[in-house]
């Protein structure tokens, strides 16, 4: 099944691009199979017939006497109205054009309503229009998000094909009712939702896409990964339009997992919804701050696991929202290294560039990376600082020692008296090179430490307590959720659920 775009259907027709265009708009050239950025595309066969009769000829007579064109529909789409003079409901095609606009309004609406200037706007009512039309009133089982990886770095022949392979696998091996309103998105996405039966196979589904990611991988080269998840598992009990639309939000969740994970893969979403508050933790921003105004490179990866785990897991954050709040983070960043002595101009420039580089990108792992990158930049820039002021040899003394002895009781007595300095002088140092306590930086290092062994499942909560230093239960765990948001075991046990 061979597909066609704009070129190669005016080559059949004999037509140039703007004919093409002119009749493609007013609806009468047979329905295409998808809309990509590049145009629309069809199936050479539907093209062939259309020419064979008369360049539509046929077409006209047809729509004259109020009935269906004999060319295919894409997804089943009809309209459902009334023919004017007819008793019964004439199934007719709904016009390129409008078909487009209300595959894209749908997946708005759904991905982007909670952050809409009012809400649950319908975007002209395109999304109920939809509903009734396409769907007959009812809402679909699951929804589909899915990644083409490195799209967007091919050139247009080669994207095509490679799109024209994956829209055959999709329409041989997913029924009608499986790939409804399927788009095409930005910079490699791909959206569709379904009805999968009154025995609800979704492992069936999954086992198809699959296949079908397999199958593109070997042949191809070309990583597909798709996330996947049902309405009932997102709401069982809730209205049928929240559950859909915690659905769709969910699918991206799911397919940002699994692009976490492993890419070309299949991620079925199956745990609970849950609520964004749409601010990250408090905990974190300022562990953030104390990394980069510290200069703290070694801290750099821990930091950044902790923001993406919380950015790109299981809680839904749309795209736009997603980058607000990573542009959150560069300010805060900027402010830490700011008082760390960083001047305003390199400042600028590291925001500047990292700040057009989370507005341009649309994939998940590029951000994952970029802000890894935007970490560790403004933390070596305060390193930098530090380095031409040179380091206090009796700070980094002291570190040393509490690193050492950091299962032993500490104090600033006793650290004071190891690098043969007063309490009180050694307490200045350490803030203006440190811009914190002593006291905050020991318990930051032991909880540091813990994390590390709460790792190690044959160590008890107690036992990793002690062997960081701390005196008693009771202050590990009060000390532990001061500075992660969470009990030692909560945060073993999340640990446990990531590693599978």
């Amino acid at each position: 099944m061979d597909l066609v775009g704009v070129k190669e259907a005016g080559e059949i027709l004999g037509w140039d691009r703007r004919k093409i265009s002119v009749y493609y708009s007013r609806g009468k050239l047979p329905a295409p199979v998808a809309h990509l950025a590049a145009g629309p595309i069809w199936h050479r066969q539907d093209i062939e017939a259309f020419a064979r009769r008369g360049r539509g000829a046929a077409v006209a007579t047809q729509q004259s006497k109020n009935k269906a064109p004999e060319a295919p529909m894409a997804s089943g789409v009809y309209s459902g109205e009334k023919a004017p003079g007819s008793r019964r409901e004439a199934v007719r095609p709904i016009p390129p054009g409008i078909d487009r606009l209300w595959t894209g309004a749908f997946w708005h609406h759904l991905l982007y309503a909670n952050i809409s200037p009012s809400g649950m706007d319908d975007f002209g009512g395109a999304f109920e229009r939809a509903l009734r039309r396409i769907f007959n009133n009812n809402y679909p089982d699951f929804a589909v998000a899915a990644r083409i990886d490195g799209l967007d770095n091919l050139k247009t022949p080669a994207r095509r094909t490679m799109v024209a392979k994956l829209l055959r696998l999709l329409h041989r091996h997913l029924g009608r009712q499986e790939r409804k309103l399927l788009t095409f998105a930005h910079e490699g996405f791909l959206y569709f939702c379904g009805f999968c039966g009154s025995d609800g196979q979704v492992p069936d589904l999954a086992e198809r896409l699959r296949f079908i990611a397999t199958r593109l991988r070997e042949e191809e080269g070309v990583l597909v990964t798709f996330g996947l998840c049902r309405r009932t598992a997102v709401a069982p009990e809730a209205k049928p339009e929240l559950g859909f639309g915690n659905c769709a939000r969910y699918a991206v969740v799911a397919l940002r997992l699994q692009l976490n994970r492993e890419k070309g893969q299949v991620h079925i979403y199956n745990e609970s919804a849950r609520d964004d508050s749409g601010v990250i933790p408090a905990k974190l921003v300022d562990w953030l701050r104390q990394v980069v105004q510290n200069g703290r490179l070694d801290r750099v990866p821990g930091i950044s696991a902790e923001l993406s785990d919380y950015l790109f897991g299981p809680i839904y954050i749309p795209l736009l929202k997603l980058r607000v709040l990573l542009q959150s983070l560069l300010v805060s960043m900027a402010l830490a290294a700011q008082t760390a002595g960083v001047e305003e101009l390199v400042l600028h420039s590291l925001n500047r560039k990292y700040l057009t580089l989370l507005m341009s990108s649309y994939d998940y792992t590029q951000l994952r990376q970029a802000l890894l990158e935007a970490v560790t930049a403004f933390t070596g820039e305060v390193v930098k600082v530090r380095l031409q002021l040179r380091e206090h040899p009796a700070v980094q003394a002291a570190e040393d020692y509490i690193h050492q002895h950091i299962d032993e009781p500490l104090s600033l007595k006793v650290i004071a008296g190891a690098v043969g300095l007063s309490s009180s002088y050694l307490s200045r140092l350490f803030r203006t090179y440190r811009g914190t306590t002593i006291t905050n930086y020991i318990n930051h290092e032991r909880v540091e430490a813990a994390k590390n062994l709460l790792n190690d499942p044959d160590l008890s909560v107690a036992e990793v307590a002690f062997a960081t230093g701390f005196g008693s239960l009771q202050h590990f765990n009060r000390m532990f959720r001061a500075t992660l948001g969470c009990t030692p075991t909560q945060y073993r046990n999340q640990k446990y659920v990531q590693n599978g």
